[in-house]
């Protein structure tokens, strides 16, 4: 099999280490772990009923993933799946992820149907043939379970008939009990307790007439929610919030975008607009630059700062929030960083992110100003040490002062209306004091505010 990683999607069939052979049907399996420099093999069962096939098995999608749910299978038994189709959607501790076909096969059956929860790493999900034909043969398989693969060996265990004790050695079960136990000499049964009364309870109200509806947290719910509480009962939290005036930026933002949509006109080609929040992630980068210490995280007896920024994004999917992350957008072009982020936003859409593009970074932007949100504050992603929630901007009367205009005296100052964008950064205390976030807080005003020096 060819080495695929690199591909945008995760393949079932990247075919882990083999194990050894079952004792019950010889049937030859992927193992759920070892997911490099593997090829793609076939076999045969022991069994003489049972034509040449594969057991695909639950895989590892995630280094912390212990368990997945199948949400959906994209294909139906009997079905011919061709190399780099999509054949399931997984559901693991991250996120919901696209498992592909790296080989051309049929699928024979389905052994764990749409919607299966919590099924353990390596558990057979499916059976695949290389002949169409072999398919009917698996109409009634089921694997075999744990137990029936240890009963051979406790049958090898088991004592002959002629190994046993003799008769003579062995005394009946009457003649085991004690002297004291004859029935004579026993004191009599203490008569049982009056039962009590059954008090009779309310039946709950049916499904049709309840006033709520129950609906079942997804695996990546579950998932975010014990990392959510985790972050905010062991991560001291403290929040420090800004003000932006972004009037500079977008004229700069206008400018650009109008030059990309005449260059795109000429030579037909799709216009790269830059957004807002592109502006605030290359200044957040910029600034992390400045300022180092919030570039870290807390690994108990030492803190690490790391040398390259990598900025999370906050992406809302179908299934829930997750942040696919922009590696070393401090050294990127903003036009660089908008297309990068517009490609892992599709795919996150799409469930077909890649473990390693979403898992890690070391600094998170969480922006809900395309929601008509003004402020809000986040909570810290760990093991990331800071992440900045993002607002939207509105028009505001800017602070009036008096100014000298070079005639000698003070005049009034002119009352002008800017577009001020209100950010707030949520800080780790353990990793980051007071005195570093305003310091960083301060180079990201800066940087929205003359955006040209982002560009220096």
């Amino acid at each position: 099999m060819r080495a695929a990683i690199a591909r945008s999607q995760i393949s079932l069939l990247f075919a882990p280490r083999w194990h050894g052979f079952c004792r019950t049907d010889g049937v030859r399996r992927c193992g759920p772990t070892m997911w490099r420099g593997c090829e793609l093999r076939r076999w045969r069962s022991s069994s003489s009923d049972l034509p040449e096939h594969r057991l695909l098995e639950m895989p590892k999608l995630s280094p912390t993933m212990t368990h997945g749910s199948i949400a959906q299978w994209m294909k139906k038994a009997g079905d011919e799946v061709t190399q780099g189709e999509q054949l399931a959607e997984i559901e693991t501790d991250k996120a919901s992820m696209s498992l592909d076909a790296d080989d051309d096969f049929f699928l024979a059956k389905i052994l764990k149907e749409d919607g299966a929860q919590d099924v353990p790493l390596g558990t057979p999900i499916a059976v695949v043939v290389t002949e169409q034909e072999h398919i009917g043969a698996f109409e009634n398989y089921s694997p075999p379970s744990a137990e029936d693969t240890s009963k051979p060996q406790q049958d090898e265990q088991k004592p002959s008939a002629s190994e046993e004790a003799p008769a003579s050695n062995v005394a009946p079960k009457e003649a085991r009990l004690p002297p004291s136990s004859d029935a004579s000499s026993a004191p009599p049964k203490a008569a049982p307790p009056p039962k009590a009364k059954e008090e009779k309870t309310a039946a709950p109200p049916s499904a049709s007439t309840a006033a709520y509806e129950d609906i079942a947290a997804t695996k990546f719910q579950k998932v975010s929610a014990v990392r959510l509480l985790e972050a905010k009962q062991t991560i001291p939290h403290f929040y420090l919030h800004g003000e932006c005036v972004i009037d500079k930026l977008l004229e700069l933002r206008k400018e650009f975008n109008a030059k990309e949509q005449l260059k795109a006109e000429q030579t037909g080609t799709s216009a790269a607009k830059l957004s807002v929040n592109d502006f605030v992630i290359k200044a957040s980068a910029a600034a992390m630059r400045d300022v180092p210490e919030v570039n870290s995280q807390w690994l108990g007896d030492r803190v690490r700062q790391f040398r390259r920024v990598d900025v999370s994004v906050a992406v809302m999917t179908p299934v829930g929030l997750i942040t696919p992350i922009v590696f070393g957008a401090d050294a990127l072009r903003l036009s660089e960083i908008s297309r990068e982020v517009k490609s892992l936003a599709k795919l996150a859409k799409e469930s077909k992110l890649r473990p390693e593009q979403f898992m890690g970074g070391t600094f998170t932007v969480s922006n809900l100003g395309m929601f008509g949100i003004r402020r809000f504050t986040a909570v810290v992603n760990p093991p990331q040490a800071a992440i900045l929630a993002v607002g939207g901007s509105s028009k505001e009367i800017l602070s009036v002062v008096d100014a000298d205009f070079g005639s000698g005296q003070m005049q009034p100052a002119a009352v002008r209306v800017g577009n001020v964008l209100r950010v707030a950064i949520s800080c780790d205390h353990r990793v980051v004091d007071g005195a570093v976030a305003a310091r960083w807080m301060d180079a990201f005003q800066n940087y929205m505010t003359d955006p040209m020096s982002i560009l220096l």
